[in-house]
């Protein structure tokens, strides 16, 4: 794995999410429909992008064969991790938000599509914010970090467990042995308690 890629794919979605963060709020503030569309549809362009940058990243990061320390798989696992969590929160809200609209508007507004003079309420602004698209882009970026993160966990695992097995002592070879010299001299004691002469000393 290639730590350059991985971290590059981590500040891309990092900064893409930044980016959208600031840009897509203001869509709800504008005075237009027209407005509306256009600051909603800008962020989402900018976190598609930035999205598909990781992608790529992850992907290519993965793919080529280099070797990593510990420390730098520990942070690509944590940094993966915190991006999974919060694209997941992203993702669940925006769908949930979505189709909290859709069930109360049942559609897009009249007059949507004829006229420029809509009026600007919930039903208009949720048509034109398309969290729908959002919470695509949100569940690839989570699929990403999902990746991202069992990509550097299974090394760091695999390295745990080989330390964990060099640190136990190995004692099988030490107790079968102990074992087999105590049941030679148990069988030494009867032989001789056992033989004609020490019979005789005893009769």
């Amino acid at each position: 794995m290639d730590w350059r890629l991985l971290v590059s794919a981590l500040v891309a979605n990092a900064v893409g999410i930044i980016i959208f963060s600031i840009v897509y709020p203001t869509a709800s503030t504008q005075s237009s429909v027209s407005a509306i569309a256009a600051a909603a549809d800008d962020a989402i362009f900018l976190l598609a992008l930035f999205a598909a940058s990781g992608v790529a990243l992850v992907l290519v990061g993965i793919v080529r064969r280099r070797p990593l320390s510990y420390g730098k798989l520990v942070i690509l696992a944590l940094g993966n991790f915190a991006l999974g969590a919060f694209s997941l929160f992203q993702w669940f809200g925006n769908s949930l938000g979505y189709q909290d609209n859709q069930m109360a508007c049942g559609g897009f507004p009249p007059g949507y599509w004829t006229t420029g003079n809509v009026t600007v309420n919930r039903c208009t602004i949720w048509v034109s914010v398309h969290q729908d698209w959002v919470s695509i882009i949100y569940g690839v970026i989570l699929l990403v970090s999902v990746i991202g993160f069992w990509a550097v966990a299974l090394p760091i695992l695999r390295r745990a467990t080989r330390e964990a097995g060099a640190q136990q002592p190995d004692q099988g070879p030490v107790v079968a042995l102990s074992s087999t010299s105590t049941i030679l001299e148990d069988w030494s004691i009867f032989s001789s308690w056992n033989s004609p002469r020490l019979r005789s000393r005893v009769e």
